[in-house]
């Protein structure tokens, strides 16, 4: 049977509140604050739960009266087990396909296939679907670099047991020469690396 939750408090503002509360006495780094399972019998009749879904709330330090940093984690399930699919940590940062994003936006996959693909289904004679990459500087200058799309692979030190470290190869980035309104000018660049220089 299906549960709803409902409330009639006069407050829209507010609405119904689910809360899941731990009343552990201290909550330190790795503790799970509380976690929602959607889950299924293994077999017909059988006595035990497979969960196919999971959303997890993860404190990720230990919390005091100014410390609440908790990571935000959803599972779903693959052979047999709900996995990690994506992470929103404390700070804002968003993973998806691994656990400690680099940067606001990370999306890893282990596969050959697209890791993004943006697509639209307009059949009008605009230009799309469109990637905007937006400079919002309250101090725009001419000579500001407005973005870059960087190709970026392994490096090693070619050493018997080499150290491999992240290395960009090749970018294109815009540079904003005017910045004046109706008199704004602009520069594409395209380097390559060579002998270790970009160029």
């Amino acid at each position: 049977p299906s549960t709803s939750l409902e409330i009639q408090d006069g407050l829209t503002t507010t609405g119904a509140v689910l809360t899941l509360s731990t009343k552990e006495p201290s909550v330190v780094a790795n503790d799970v604050l509380g976690q929602i399972n959607f889950q299924a019998p293994l077999d017909t009749g059988a006595d035990s739960d497979l969960v196919g879904a999971s959303i997890q709330a993860l404190a990720t330090a230990t919390f005091s009266d100014t410390v609440n940093a908790t990571d935000l984690i959803l599972k779903t399930g693959a052979s047999e087990t709900a996995t990690e699919k994506m992470r929103i940590t404390s700070d804002g940062d968003v993973g998806i396909g691994l656990d400690d994003p680099a940067g606001k936006l990370h999306v890893k996959t282990t596969g050959v296939n697209y890791a993004a693909l943006f697509e639209t289904t307009d059949d009008s004679s605009s230009a799309a679907p469109d990637v905007a990459l937006y400079r919002n500087s309250a101090t725009p200058a001419n000579g500001d670099d407005l973005g870059h799309l960087i190709w970026r692979g392994v490096e090693t030190d070619g050493a018997g047991s080499p150290t491999l470290t992240r290395g960009n190869y090749a970018d294109i980035f815009c540079e904003a020469q005017v910045v004046t309104t109706n008199s704004e000018s602009g520069k594409m660049h395209l380097r390559t690396k060579k002998a270790g220089s970009m160029n």
